[in-house]
């Protein structure tokens, strides 16, 4: 038997075992579950605007990662019908940390990060901004399903003077078709 056909042999042995390994790596971490309702669909939100400003809506995105181990994110600003990138960005489980990681970067250049818990049924995220000018700005989230799963509610939090401070809140639906 030359190298060639021990090679092949051993492929062929070896190759529904591969296929198993793979089909596991690509099973979705149950820790990622606070995160996987927004998953395989569009979500709209509007923006708050002054009275004579066009209506904005956020267009936000969900989708697990090619190797199932992370969820992708992108979200763009709607107005007129026209869309302009935002941010783009992940959710992903860290073992060390023992918590759900977020890592994402907007338009401008800022790389925002942290990590995100469940209270009191709402998705927590603590965040870190790193300005594109190397400035650092603390931010809260808190993502809240409304009942039925049909949309989520997005508060953010800017930290002022030691306290959490509303910045804007805006709720995300299913676009209508």
């Amino acid at each position: 038997m030359n190298g060639t056909q021990f090679s092949m042999k051993t492929l062929l042995f070896l190759l529904p075992f591969l296929a198993l390994a793979s089909a596991q790596a690509a099973e979705h971490p149950s820790e990622l579950a606070p995160v996987a309702p927004l998953v395989g669909q569009a979500w709209l939100a509007d923006v708050p605007q002054p009275k004579d400003a066009a209506a904005l809506q956020l267009e936000a995105k969900f989708d697990w990662a090619e190797n199932g181990q992370a969820i992708r994110f992108t979200s763009a600003w709607v107005r007129g019908g026209k869309k302009s990138p935002y941010t783009s960005g992940f959710y992903a489980w860290n073992a060390a940390k023992k918590q759900i990681v977020i890592f994402y970067t907007d338009a401008q250049g800022s790389l925002t990060e942290g990590s995100a818990t469940v209270e009191n049924g709402a998705l927590v995220h603590e965040l870190s901004v790193a300005e594109k000018e190397g400035t650092m700005t603390p931010v809260q989230t808190r993502l809240a399903f409304k009942p039925g799963g049909e949309a989520w509610t997005n508060e953010i939090f800017i930290k002022k003077d030691g306290a959490w401070t509303p910045f804007v809140a805006v709720t995300y639906a299913r676009p209508k078709s």
